[in-house]
């Protein structure tokens, strides 16, 4: 359980031990409340909590194309006025009322903060480039979740579902889960999906996958036999 921070909170969705206890149902991404959905009347054997298994589904998972052009651009005219601060620059400089530079002080402060925002501008340059990518996927297949290994690679991690050991969700303003696994913690941040739907689209459906998973491999080891000794 995450301590809090500000309005953000952490919630339990899903362990794979306590199937059918502590995870009936899909959570809800911002009130955190469980939700139900009615169950299929077709194909019943291939469904779990109303949600069809034993199938792909592909989500678009990369930043928005606008808003990382918008943050470039930004970053871009920063960097283009520093730089010109700095070269015109024959004067010292108070920040705060607290620290006080002379002319060259000042000098170097703006190109301090120049080459920052050329940073931050290759940053969101890459961030253009990975909203452009169609491969650039989080796909859930019926025994494991395909995740691209950070937000600007063409990499991608898998994680057997049969591996996850746990799910929260830490909400927010920007949602983030935590896939916590054998290999580790992997984190999907909402805000890279296309939209609050998909996301809880693709929570539902990986809830399910889980609980199915663990609800057949109990059924498979049969009941449990006692002996006398």
């Amino acid at each position: 359980m995450a301590p809090r921070i500000e309005a953000q909170r952490q919630v339990k969705l899903c362990s794979p031990r306590n199937i059918g206890l502590s995870c009936p149902g899909a959570i809800d991404d911002t009130t955190g409340h469980r939700t139900r959905r009615k169950a299929s009347t077709r194909h019943p054997t291939q469904t779990f909590d109303g949600i069809r298994m034993n199938e792909t589904t592909t989500y678009p998972y990369r930043p928005k194309s606008l808003l990382a052009a918008l943050a470039t651009g930004f970053f871009l005219l920063c960097a283009l006025f520093m730089g010109h601060e700095a070269l015109n620059n024959h004067v010292g400089l108070v920040i705060n009322g607290l620290i006080e530079l002379d002319s060259t002080g000042a000098t170097s402060f703006y190109w301090l903060i120049a080459l920052l925002s050329l940073g931050l501008v290759a940053f969101g340059l890459a961030s253009v480039r990975a909203s452009l990518m169609p491969d650039r996927n989080v796909t859930l297949a019926p025994n494991a979740v395909i995740i691209p290994a950070s937000i600007l690679s063409r990499a991608t991690t898998t994680i057997p579902l049969a591996d996850i050991v746990n799910l929260s969700l830490q909400t927010g303003r920007y949602p983030l889960l935590h896939i916590h696994h054998n290999g580790g913690t992997t984190k999907l941040a909402q805000r890279f999906f296309e939209d609050k739907d998909r996301f809880g689209d693709f929570l539902a459906r990986l809830q399910a996958a889980i609980q199915a998973l663990n609800a057949a491999s109990q059924a498979s080891m049969g009941p449990t036999r006692w002996e006398d000794r």
